[in-house]
């Protein structure tokens, strides 16, 4: 569609016109305004393609009654500015929907003038008009008779212009809330005061873009951030990436507590999170500079655009550092606020390199990053890498493109914004118009009648899905909003049905679901967050000829909350590659172990993964020692059982010894296995159990042999009663402890789940066994005092081996990192059993000699007894008959 098509077209249109078109109006003035292609005005048409006729009614002075329900949006204003900020697009009903679109972009220090018109803004509109037709003209609207208008408020990317116009147009014309059924915003920047304003209203809003700052009433056809953010944590992880930096400002303020929680929940490190307070370059100097000190080269950049461009121009001012004067081997560094420094060629090679590749960088992608000038001119001196974010392109948008291309001359847009949108596409100017600003009066060529409109290279980024969307949601909820409150009615207004129906109507939005050509799945709204569950785009993005050109390097599945790596292996030397713009490759990892971060995300994974006993059953470390333990208590119960079998004193209270072997025998593998209810438990109470078991019999015979008591059954019962006191000290201190079994502590012996009390686990439980320890040291007394008696020498050295077990594990234990406590724990039980058991052995053959010497041999004619016989016994054996002589 050439330029001089437009022309025709729209004065075409204008004679053909069959209604008359409500136009905007000042107040007081009867006159409509002149519709031509030279009025000054942003001048409003009536499409009759839009809506049935409607009558235009006079203006009227801010004392006149409202107007009744059949009236046409009709502004009368004190101002100009309200004029050339706002397009109406009646109803014949009172049903308009409120979109604020930034047609230009902000300028001026205050930021409250308009700039230069933003192309991709035109197209959204264009959409959004083509989107809005197509619903009145839908059965689902013509079988209830109803169509919808639109009031489109030019925001001019500022915060302070919108609330002026909002409250300019809610109180200086006949729009009345109750004619609003929803906000349509289209404009993601900051805007406090104008989100306040619309939550005064109440009116179901629809973002259509990644909603930062959730409010009430608010639904979305993009996700929230929490889902960028959850991609964007994905795909670090699947480019093994542990550590990033986190910049963002007041627009994203409210994303960055999400953003730290879901990192350490996924075990990623946030190293620095610096907030730029506003867009100056002090600021922006000032974060580079402190980027620098960090470790990590990922940096997640929330910020706004303005923010955006001064980080960019310091990224620019650190590399260029001011000018080099060599001196020999020697660079003198003249820096522009004044100072010098010295460097040498190394020093200064390596700042470069540093500062050229130093940083990866992923921000939210904006179309404006194409089309508009500020970016344009930054993008030619941005040394760094750029990774974006952006909602996945549906399949059918190209073609949408391609009919919004034909039908943008036809929706009888603005002729004020028609003529600079089209001056900014084609740099040049459609004819002189001092009226025109910004962009369109600062080209000197003029439009020429050939150019053809083709919005692929106007706009190569824009995405016109979600507006066309977010109108479509409108109408489909709108018609649902009519069938279940007032079917068969006619509505003039939603109050018609019920006194408070907004928000109903906002959750007849978010129930709503249809099928779209610009959506590859059916089109719904999540219950819970309110907003669209879209697949998100990782984006590679590049400045190659002149050109920023995005290559997909990955897509995030937010119904599987998956991200999968879509890199193409024959361009790139890895997948999780970025190519620089030398077409060198930076992998996308970033890592920060000295960092006091990294330990903080250790200590957060560590503690997430909470031991459980089935580990012990899949680690072969731990299997073998569990099978050796078993092996050793085997061989103590069957010393045991030959104990018992035998002819001997004080044989039971040595059996009983060889139990408690057993039983400190299995209690060794509770010391490796992972710290959980039953281990802990074992570590507690079967420990203590099994190691008095083993001293109290030594205890009791080194008593006895002192005395010169011979053994007897209540040997046995002492015995049996000091273990029962150990009993009940390890259960009261086992049910007295703290309530939880395992306790999360992370000392400079490490950071790991332990048996409660944490870091004194052992030295407690070696505490508890303090009547083991004040018998082991009574038996070295005894034993030591009868020392003559065969018995006692191997009293003598168990209990030194026990003095020795409890007191070198007592005083080494908290001394060691917890990963080997445990293994030295575990194993120096099995090896004190393996040395009890080997000393009981040890002096068997002086106790045997002993016992020979009371004891005979007596062999029979007709059998021989394999057993030592006492004296006593010597009754029970016939005597050998006598040879007779020969």
């Amino acid at each position: 569609m050439t330029w001089s098509a437009v022309i025709r077209n729209q004065r075409t249109d204008r004679l053909n016109q069959q209604y008359r078109c409500g136009p905007l109006r000042s107040r007081g003035e009867t006159r409509p305004l002149d519709v031509g292609m030279d009025n000054a005005r942003n001048d409003v048409i009536r499409c009759p393609h839009l809506g049935s006729p409607s009558h235009i009614s006079s203006s009227r002075s801010s004392k006149e009654t409202f107007a009744t329900s059949f009236d046409s949006a009709q502004l009368s204003v004190l101002s100009h500015r309200l004029l050339n900020d706002v397009l109406v697009i009646p109803s014949s009903r009172r049903l308009y929907i409120l979109a604020i679109l930034p047609i230009h972009q902000s300028s001026g220090q205050q930021h409250f003038e308009c700039g230069e018109i933003d192309v991709n803004a035109i197209v959204r509109m264009a959409a959004f008009l083509d989107a809005l037709k197509n619903i009145n003209e839908s059965h689902m609207l013509k079988e209830i008779g109803a169509d919808i208008g639109a009031i489109i408020v030019d925001s001019c990317s500022t915060d302070l212009r919108s609330v002026a116009d909002l409250y300019e147009l809610l109180s200086g014309t006949n729009i009345q809330r109750s004619d609003l059924i929803g906000i349509i915003r289209d404009d993601s920047t900051f805007m406090p005061n104008t989100e306040q304003i619309m939550r005064q209203l109440n009116v179901p809003v629809v973002n259509t873009f990644f909603t930062s700052r959730l409010t009430t009433q608010t639904s979305g056809t993009l996700p929230s951030m929490s889902l960028v953010i959850q991609s964007i944590v994905e795909a670090l992880k699947t480019y093994h990436s542990t550590c990033v930096n986190l910049i963002f400002d007041e627009k994203y303020a409210d994303s960055i507590l999400e953003f730290q929680r879901v990192a350490v929940t996924e075990s990623v490190c946030v190293e620095v999170a610096i907030q730029m307070k506003n867009s100056s370059s002090a600021v922006a100097e000032a974060t580079v500079r402190r980027l620098l000190l960090a470790e990590a080269r990922i940096v997640v950049a929330l910020l706004s655009e303005d923010t955006w461009i001064q980080l960019a121009k310091a990224l620019r001012s650190e590399m260029v550092m001011g000018r080099l004067v060599w001196l020999g081997n020697v660079i003198t560094v003249e820096h522009n606020i004044g100072g010098v420094t010295i460097m040498t060629r190394d020093m200064l090679r390596h700042r470069l390199i540093v500062i050229a590749g130093r940083f990866v960088f992923i921000a939210m992608q904006d179309q404006r990053w194409s089309t508009s000038r500020k970016f344009i001119e930054s993008w030619s001196t941005f040394e760094q890498h750029l990774i974006s974010i952006t909602p996945k392109t549906p399949v059918n948008h190209d073609l949408e493109i391609q009919k919004l291309t034909e039908n943008i001359p036809k929706l009888q847009l603005p002729n004020l914004w028609l003529k600079q949108f089209w001056s900014s596409a084609f740099k040049c100017h459609v004819e002189s118009d001092e009226r025109i600003s910004g962009a369109a009066s600062s080209f000197s060529k003029e439009c020429a009648t050939s150019q053809s409109l083709n919005l692929t290279q106007v706009a190569p980024d824009v995405d016109v899905a979600s507006i066309s969307l977010a109108a479509h949601s409108i109408g489909v909820a709108f018609r649902a909003f009519v069938d279940r409150v007032c079917p068969g009615a006619l509505v003039i207004s939603l109050s018609d049905c019920v006194n408070e129906p907004l928000t109903a109507f906002h959750q007849s939005i978010v129930d709503s679901g249809f099928v779209h050509h610009l959506s590859d799945i059916p089109v719904s709204f999540n219950h819970t967050t309110g907003f669209r569950d879209v697949s998100i785009r990782v984006n590679r993005a590049q400045y190659i000829e002149d050109r920023l050109q995005f290559s997909e390097i990955g897509v995030f599945d937010p119904l599987q909350n998956e991200y999968t790596d879509s890199s193409d292996s024959t361009t790139a030397s890895s997948s999780t590659s970025t190519p620089s713009r030398s077409g060198s490759f930076l992998l996308m990892s970033s890592t920060c172990p000295k960092s006091s971060c990294a330990r903080e995300v250790a200590k957060s994974a560590v503690r997430r993964e909470l031991p459980s006993i089935t580990t012990a059953l899949t680690d072969i470390q731990i299997m073998v020692f569990t099978i050796i333990s078993v092996l050793a208590a085997l061989t103590c119960l069957m010393c045991m059982y030959l104990k018992v079998i035998s002819i001997g004193e004080y044989r039971n209270l040595t059996a009983v010894t060889f139990l408690g072997l057993a039983l400190l025998s299995l209690s060794a593998p509770a010391f490796i296995i992972p710290p959980n209810g039953v281990s802990c438990t074992l570590r507690k109470l079967l420990f203590p159990i099994a190691i008095s078991v083993t001293v109290a019999p030594v205890f009791v015979k080194s008593v006895m042999i002192w005395k010169g008591i011979r053994s007897s059954g209540s040997s046995i019962l002492i015995a049996a009663s000091i273990v029962v006191i150990q009993t009940v000290i390890s259960t009261e201190w086992l049910f007295l402890s703290a309530a939880n079994a395992t306790e999360f502590v992370s000392t400079i012996h490490g950071t790991m789940w332990r048996c409660s009390p944490g870091d004194a686990a052992e030295a407690l439980t070696l505490l508890s066994c303090c009547l083991v320890a004040l018998l082991s040291l009574l038996s070295f007394v005894f034993s030591l005092a009868s020392l003559r008696h065969s018995q006692s020498l191997q009293h003598l050295m168990i209990s030194i081996l026990a003095i020795a077990f409890e007191i070198v594990l007592y005083v080494s234990l908290p001394l060691i990192p917890y990963k080997t406590r445990d293994t030295v724990m575990a194993t120096a039980i099995l090896t004190f059993a393996f040395l009890t058991l080997l000393l009981s052995y040890l002096s068997r053959s002086s106790e045997k000699h002993e016992g020979e010497s009371g004891t005979m041999q007596v062999g029979l004619v007709f059998g021989t007894c394999n057993r030592e016989v006492p004296l006593d016994y010597l009754s029970c054996v016939k005597p050998l008959p006598l040879l007779p002589e020969y």
